[in-house]
């Protein structure tokens, strides 16, 4: 039993990060809003994509935590939770 229960534990640490980290559907997210967004000013909607670019490069640099951080800017500029 305690083999099991140290099993599972190290499965959860060992792919933890991977199931916290949903760049692709934080962009596509991104994107349906941004396209229906009408409330941004000029300079939000420029954040708001420089931020998707940013967050996209620093996801396939594989630097995931970055790219979670400015995608979530980006969300928050468009009020998405």
């Amino acid at each position: 039993m305690r083999i099991v229960i140290t099993g599972a534990a190290l499965w959860f640490a060992l792919t933890g990060a991977t199931f916290t980290h949903d760049c692709n559907g934080d962009m596509a997210t991104i994107d349906r809003e941004f396209a229906a967004s009408r409330g941004l000013t000029v300079t939000q909607r420029a954040e708001v994509m420089a931020r998707r670019a940013y967050g996209e490069e620093m996801h396939l640099a594989d630097k995931h935590e970055k790219a979670v951080t400015t995608l979530a800017k980006a969300k928050e500029i468009l009020g998405v939770k």
